[in-house]
């Protein structure tokens, strides 16, 4: 139970009260988030002595997904993302469910059940124990859940020609590749096609051992194993830094938690200057372009392209860069889906409470697809792209995939 002070100030403290007096009132923040809409239900009763239940800020707390749209649409620029990341934190200290906690353990489960596919793949895809194990994990029986690989993508790097390090000769630079939970244990084709189309710019391509960013885990408040699974990184990643090399990633959500966050939460000198140096596939390559280290050879791909710009990748502001980007594509037509969110918010799109919820988000963005009538979708995130495609049965990749294939590159990927 939280103390006996309003929870309000407990969960947000007296920095998060003055901000909050700075509110225009545009009300931008409730028209698309799930959580502001109560959040300041609160806020008001707390002007009149009215407490919110423990349950209730609970339930409010987990309708955010720390997707950050509500400090860049905020006119008064009010930090309001962190300071609900940081009350996630505080409340979590009160104790989180085994549910919760089961749910953010990506690295393990991928890890377990890579080594058992396909007999994991099996048991995933069967509604039955899709039903029965909702009832012990919280997720929905109704959401798709994405195959584990086997060979993982670490396993197919770490065995693949020159060990880890990749390409031999005399390479432009040398860059480190953190692919993620999703590029490692659910769709290793993404983490081959960056590190091919990082070969094909000369680049030598590092990939050492690491685990999960700790985005799960922040997002239900976990700031412990968060920051143990940063740590680790840490100590792996800071070397090469050090070295000169750049830490690259194909997907905006691992990007955002490196850059974004972890500064924020643990500001140290080796945080601080490991997310100096994390960067998105689609900037990199594009910063080679304007310095003319662009490899051009690429062919054309058939069909109409859609972009879908990710919550993370505003807040990374990064769209516009890959956009560009693939428009170095010969003949490509490419535009924008709007800007609406897809719903997923990675976790909060899985679990029962709510992935109805997770949809109605997506609603218009979905709307969009079945306007445009896309042959294909490409976005910065991974999860984004698994959700619009489940709604809508467009098929749905990362960028740097459809690089690849206007290289002939084929990094298909035999599942188990």
């Amino acid at each position: 139970m939280l103390p006996t002070a309003h929870p309000l100030a407990v969960l947000f403290g007296d920095s998060f009260k003055a901000q909050s007096g700075k509110c225009v009132s545009c009300n931008r923040c409730k028209t698309f988030c799930a959580a502001f809409p109560r959040l300041s239900r609160f806020f008001d009763g707390a002007q009149e002595n009215m407490a919110p239940s423990d349950e209730d800020l609970r339930e409010a707390l987990g309708l955010c997904s720390l997707c950050g749209q509500c400090e860049l649409r905020c006119p008064a620029s009010l930090d309001l993302a962190k300071h609900i990341m940081k009350a996630k934190i505080r409340y979590a200290e009160s104790g989180l469910t085994r549910k919760d906690r089961l749910m953010t353990r990506v690295d393990a489960i991928g890890r377990w059940g890579s080594r058992l596919a396909p007999v994991s793949n099996f048991l995933v895809n069967n509604p039955l124990v899709r039903r029965l194990a909702g009832s012990l994990t919280g997720i929905d029986p109704r959401r798709k859940l994405p195959e584990f690989a086997r060979p993982t993508f670490h396993e197919w790097a770490g065995t693949r020609r020159g060990g880890a390090s990749g390409s031999s000769g005399a390479p432009k630079g040398k860059v480190v590749y953190f692919a993620g939970c999703t590029a490692n244990y659910f769709d290793p084709a993404i983490g081959r096609s960056a590190v091919a189309v990082l070969e094909r710019q000369g680049v030598d391509v590092v990939v050492p051992p690491h685990n999960c960013c700790g985005l799960p885990s922040i997002g239900i408040g976990d700031e412990k194993t968060a920051r143990s699974l940063h740590e680790a990184n840490l100590a792996r990643l800071l070397p090469y830094v050090e070295e000169g090399c750049k830490i690259v990633c194909a997907d905006c959500n691992c990007v955002h938690m490196m850059r974004n966050n972890a500064p924020l939460l643990w500001p140290t000198p080796e945080t601080r200057k490991v997310a100096e140096n994390v960067t998105d596939i689609a900037s990199f390559l594009l910063e080679l372009a304007a310095q003319g280290r662009f490899n051009s050879g690429l062919g054309p791909v058939s069909g109409g392209i859609r972009y879908h710009y990710a919550c993370h990748a505003k807040t990374l502001r990064i769209g516009n860069d890959t956009i560009d980007l693939l428009r170095l594509i010969p003949g490509l037509k490419i535009d924008y889906l709007d800007t609406f969110c897809c719903g997923m918010g990675g976790a909060f799109g899985m679990k029962e409470k709510t992935y109805e919820l997770s949809l109605e988000i997506g609603a218009d963005l979905f709307k969009n697809v079945r306007h445009y009538r896309p042959d294909r979708i490409v976005t910065d995130a991974p999860l984004c792209g698994r959700q619009i495609q489940e709604a809508t049965g467009v098929q749905t990749l990362a960028p740097v995939q459809l690089l690849a294939e206007a290289y002939g590159i084929s990094t298909t990927v035999n599942s188990q």
